[in-house]
């Protein structure tokens, strides 16, 4: 469907233009079709197994914790793949950076664009 050759453009754009882009998928094998991705497992610091009162490996001050904030572009390829608590986990993670980072410097506005990644396939008749 060309969804990997768009987010290869995007990572590539991004990333010619100086940003930083975290790209991710939710196996191993999905990880493989994108530019510098690795497991949502190992980009987000997810334990496994997780459930809903898992936390992430990372902590705010990390190198890793740090990158993921200040990446323009999260990409999380076949998020559907992923269990909810996995998500939850990622969502917790940068809530907690944006708390941190706010508390830090209050005049430094971020944004960021998230990509979750769903396939639909469609059979037709």
């Amino acid at each position: 469907s060309g969804k990997s050759y768009m987010y290869n453009t995007l990572i590539c754009t991004i990333m010619g233009e100086g940003r930083k882009v975290v790209s991710s998928a939710s196996t191993g094998i999905a990880a493989t079709q994108l530019k510098f991705a690795k497991t949502a497992h190992k980009a987000f610091g997810i334990p496994v197994p997780c459930d809903k009162d898992s936390h992430t490996r990372f902590r705010h001050t990390q190198a890793e914790a740090k990158d993921l904030l200040q990446s323009s572009l999260i990409i999380w390829d076949e998020a559907t793949m992923a269990h909810k608590d996995t998500i939850h986990i990622l969502d917790k993670l940068l809530n907690k950076q944006i708390i941190y980072l706010n508390f830090k410097s209050k005049n430094e506005s971020r944004s960021k664009m998230y990509i979750l990644s769903i396939s639909f396939l469609f059979k037709v008749h």
